[in-house]
């Protein structure tokens, strides 16, 4: 079979593409193309993604003769079996997938190379990629903007290029190079996205009860444990800011933190308040 894999990259119109391709199933099928339902929530197909995210944590994976079944999340096992049985139906057509999490979640050639495997078990081989590029700058102005809708933890204009918490989907060269080091707050943000999506299936009524409380407290879990691993390492990573927060502690507030960067400032509140609780006056 016949795959074409759209990947992103992110901010290059991937939610107009998907719903198009979702409205005009049943013409793609008249021209022997398929944009399935299996793999998919919501628009898109994630269910790829998350395969790769519970894979890549295992060692030795790709010596593996098959990657499929070493997948333990039930959703996703109910997602195979799925495409399993769309897939018998349409053999006679082309396939194809839409994700940006690839792009957006994937920065290893571990990552990839597990998605091969994925892709090849699922019975295809041919496998296109398609991926739209926009210049850097351009792709850096539109993060901004999504970084404050989505409330991210960062802002994109604060950071170099070179120095992004993602440059990975947008310097090119970088994409071919592994981390040697997890990037917490990538790992972070990626669960709690998670998060709000499930519970948009919950709301919508997408998805079983069972289905959300159970992937809910995975979540959850996960995103406790990766707290207290980034605690960890913030407390051994020398303050590279020291002289800043010297002079904090010891000349007028006003003047010491106008002087700060976006960076610096949330650094020193988060570094004195552990939350904030409304109420309702």
């Amino acid at each position: 079979m016949t795959a074409y894999l759209h990947i992103g990259t992110t901010n290059t119109g991937n939610q107009e593409k998907q719903g198009f391709l979702m409205q005009n199933e049943e013409k793609l099928l008249q021209k022997a193309y398929i944009y399935p339902k299996s793999l998919r929530v919501a628009n898109r197909h994630w269910a790829l993604v998350d395969m790769v995210l519970e894979l890549v944590q295992k060692e030795d994976i790709l010596k593996k003769e098959s990657v499929l079944s070493h997948i333990t999340n039930e959703r996703l096992l109910r997602a195979i079996e799925n495409f399993k049985s769309e897939s018998a139906l349409h053999k006679d057509k082309k396939f194809i997938f839409s994700a940006e999490g690839i792009v957006w979640d994937f920065s290893t050639k571990k990552h990839v190379e597990i998605l091969e495997k994925i892709m090849r078990e699922l019975g295809f081989t041919q496998i296109y990629i398609i991926v739209y590029f926009r210049d850097t700058l351009g792709y850096l102005n539109s993060h901004c903007s999504q970084d404050h809708k989505n409330n991210m933890g960062y802002y994109s204009a604060d950071f170099a290029p070179q120095d992004h918490p993602r440059k990975y989907i947008f310097d090119y060269e970088y994409k071919e190079k592994h981390y040697k080091e997890i990037d917490m707050s990538k790992e972070i943000n990626s669960i709690e996205n998670k998060l709000s999506k499930l519970k948009d299936l919950y709301v919508r009524d997408l998805i079983r009860i069972e289905d959300y409380e159970k992937d809910y407290k995975e979540y959850v879990a996960q995103l406790d444990e990766l707290y207290k691993q980034q605690e960890k390492i913030e407390t051994n990573i020398p303050d590279t800011n020291l002289d800043t927060l010297k002079s904090f502690l010891s000349n007028d507030f006003n003047l010491v933190y106008n002087s700060l960067s976006r960076i610096e400032k949330r650094r020193i509140w988060l570094s004195v308040i552990d939350y904030v609780v409304i109420d309702k006056d």
